[in-house]
């Protein structure tokens, strides 16, 4: 016996949450959602459910002012407006938020696997990020996942979102997180933290590293 398999991404959830009685609190339309996930494999409650995340390229999340779990379809993720701006420069942002050079969460080069069905592999071969070898690119930074998708047609359409959002470099910050700094920030000048994960925040005139 298969358990689900085909099932549409939201309605996993949602049912899951009906099985576990653990409240979901969804950003878009989890109905609209067009990933269809593979069988359910034998897991925990919150295993299942990142499952499904890692399928459509959502985010799982525990919200902050409920008791549960919180979901954000892949497509409330792109071209959003920004929710929040904050100055650097004019002391809107407290210290250390200083950049620091990383590449650890550059990839050039990734491959998808569906659970028990076929791959696919993109890689950059051109530009500054690429494969090359340095001062055409910067070698190559690979990486493979594996999702649980219902079809293997479906793991083609998951790679080039995974490289879209994997291929741009970033920048490490100092020893508290990005969050921890901004929660402080905003609560010193009684303003509201975005309340759902993945919200634009957007930093204006930032701090330069030394090269």
């Amino acid at each position: 016996m298969t358990p689900w398999p085909g099932e549409q991404a939201g309605n996993r959830l949602e049912r899951l949450a009906r099985e576990e009685q653990i409240p979901l609190d969804s950003t878009g339309r989890t109905g609209a959602v067009a990933t269809r996930v593979g069988a359910q494999r034998v897991a925990s409650p919150l295993d299942s459910r990142q499952d499904v995340a890692d399928a459509d390229g959502g985010r799982l999340y525990e919200p902050r002012d409920a008791l549960g779990l919180a979901y954000r379809t892949r497509a409330t993720l792109y071209t959003q407006p920004v929710a929040l701006t904050l100055d650097y420069a004019a002391r809107e942002v407290a210290a250390p938020l200083e950049p620091v050079d990383d590449d650890q969460a550059v990839r050039n080069d990734i491959t998808v696997q569906r659970t028990g069905g076929s791959t696919a592999r993109a890689e950059r071969t051109a530009g500054p990020l690429s494969i090359q070898a340095p001062p055409q690119g910067i070698g190559r930074y690979a990486e493979q996942i594996t999702v649980n998708l219902a079809a293997d047609g479906a793991v083609t359409d998951r790679d080039p979102h995974r490289r879209r959002t994997a291929q741009h470099p970033r920048h490490r910050r100092g020893p508290a997180s990005d969050e921890q700094i901004l929660t402080l920030t905003l609560a010193a000048n009684g303003i509201a933290l975005p309340h759902r994960a993945g919200t634009t925040v957007q930093l204006a005139r930032p701090a330069v590293a030394a090269l």
